[in-house]
């Protein structure tokens, strides 16, 4: 959705910056005198405004296809695009006449996280009571929806931080279809009757794992499709889709020396729920990561299990994993999913100023999860950024960001006087950079469409020789383009 207004953006940018250089904002201060500016006064308040155009899929009355309502839904503050989205999913249709809800009432959400290419929604355990065909109608409801809302490739869907499956198997990450419901629900049921009765079918699924970001920091969501192998053991054959999982984890730089001592299994607990137990012949370097995308990997793909027991060897003597430093104190041997959800991260785009090239270049950078939507986050990691990368912003750091919010589709950032005060040292090339960086980052956010800067709280009408008393737009002129 965010790729399909780029060209409307970059023209809209055009005639701006077209504008801005007739005004003459290169050139210094024109030779007549500026009129008198008068504040709007539109912004000078913060008062957050946001609603989302998202394609809500619903069900056909006969419940055999997937019909689209697209609606308008407003963002209460505080929370997402994917989460207002979802309750509007449960709420159900505005047309009640030619179609029903997928999701019922009671069903309560959870969490949505989104990380890499992958939305991982989680929902109340409400979310068991619905035959094993609907649960395949809700998924591809969901991805319908939400892939193409938060630009993402795949969703998984949990129920109290396990995969669910279909008849006792996993199904992999979820993508969205063009097929017709009922057509797409009779391919998965004839895939699992192959999967079942024909041992020479090959089971093929996208299996969301977890890898390091850049710095070490965060786990990305890393989605890839894999072929589920079999396992013989006298007369019977298994797809192994524990040991498949575990396997194709350790392959991560995560665990480098690191290997199974033993074949994972999986074990009923005391209240019946299913305990996956891995034992690794030594610990990782980084063990928060490490074992995170461990229990991240197997919990999001073999079928109900709760928890994972990770086992130790070290010198002949098994140690269970009860504690993780900074992470999790001394408690019991059952890791669960929550236990690692503040691990998962995200990466945003910044641009900072090139000088030689007078271009904006690209960074990725590293972020919570939950935080790589938040202007104000963004601003802060973009001037922090700035700091160490670009002489060109030297002096500045997150501290210049006063406030950030949203306004409908524009990002209203309010910066202090020192972020006035740079920009007045620089040339009028230098300043429209400086000034493009930061709406080029924020404009990078799915939400925004333009940023409305303040300066200490304040409508201003230039900083130095650029006019910024109106929102700008993005300017993807200015991007550099990436060696190939």
């Amino acid at each position: 959705m965010k790729q399909k207004t780029r060209l409307k953006r970059a023209f809209c940018a055009f005639l701006a910056a077209a504008t801005l250089l007739l005004a003459g904002c290169a050139g210094g201060e024109s030779a007549a005198a500026r009129p008198q500016f008068s504040p709007s006064g539109a912004y000078s308040t913060q008062s957050y405004s946001r609603t989302v155009r998202a394609p809500l899929s619903f069900l056909s009355l006969d419940g055999n296809h997937l019909m689209v309502e697209m609606r308008d839904v407003s963002v209460p503050e505080g929370q997402t695009d994917a989460q207002a989205v979802i309750e509007a999913l449960i709420s159900g249709p505005q047309d009640s006449r030619t179609m029903r809800s997928i999701l019922s009432t009671s069903v309560r959400l959870v969490s949505v996280e989104v990380s890499g290419r992958v939305a991982n929604i989680e929902l109340s355990t409400n979310y068991t009571y619905y035959r094993e065909d609907e649960m395949l109608k809700v998924r591809v409801a969901l991805a319908n929806t939400l892939c193409q809302l938060l630009d993402v490739d795949y969703i998984n869907v949990y129920v109290e931080g396990m995969e669910p499956g279909y008849l006792g198997m996993p199904l992999g990450a979820c993508a969205p279809t063009q097929l017709d419901l009922s057509l797409y629900c009779d391919q998965v049921i004839q895939e699992q009757r192959n999967i079942t009765d024909d041992d020479s079918y090959e089971e093929r699924r996208v299996i969301t794992f977890y890898t390091a970001d850049p710095t070490g920091t965060y786990l990305i969501a890393d989605p890839r499709e894999v072929v589920i192998p079999l396992t013989v053991s006298g007369d019977t054959v298994e797809r192994d889709y524990l040991s498949t999982v575990v396997q194709e984890t350790l392959k991560d730089p995560l665990f480098e020396g690191v290997e199974l001592a033993f074949d994972p299994m999986i074990q009923p607990d005391a209240d019946g729920k299913r305990m996956a137990m891995v034992v690794l012949n030594g610990r990782p370097q980084n063990e928060a990561l490490a074992y995170g995308a461990l229990v991240y990997a197997i919990t999001g793909f073999v079928c109900n299990i709760a928890y994972v027991n990770i086992v130790v060897e070290e010198d002949g003597l098994y140690s269970p994993v009860t504690q993780i430093e900074g992470l999790l104190t001394a408690g019991d041997s059952l890791l669960r999913r929550s236990e690692f959800s503040s691990l998962i991260g995200n990466l945003a785009t910044l641009y900072l100023p090139d000088q030689e090239q007078g271009r904006l270049q690209a960074y990725p950078a590293s972020l919570p999860q939950d935080e790589c939507q938040d202007p104000e986050r963004i601003l802060s990691e973009l001037f922090n950024g700035a700091a160490e990368r670009q002489p060109l912003l030297a002096g500045l750091d997150g501290s210049a960001v006063l406030r950030a919010w949203l306004s409908g589709s524009t990002a209203v950032v309010d910066l202090s006087a020192q972020f006035a005060e740079a920009c007045r040292a620089l040339s009028a090339e230098e300043e429209y950079l400086a000034v493009y960086a930061v709406v080029n980052t924020l404009t990078e956010i799915s939400e925004i469409d333009q940023v409305q800067f303040l300066i200490d709280g304040q409508e201003v009408e230039y900083l130095s020789s650029l006019n910024i008393s109106g929102p700008l737009l993005r300017n993807t002129g200015l991007i550099a383009v990436a060696a190939q």
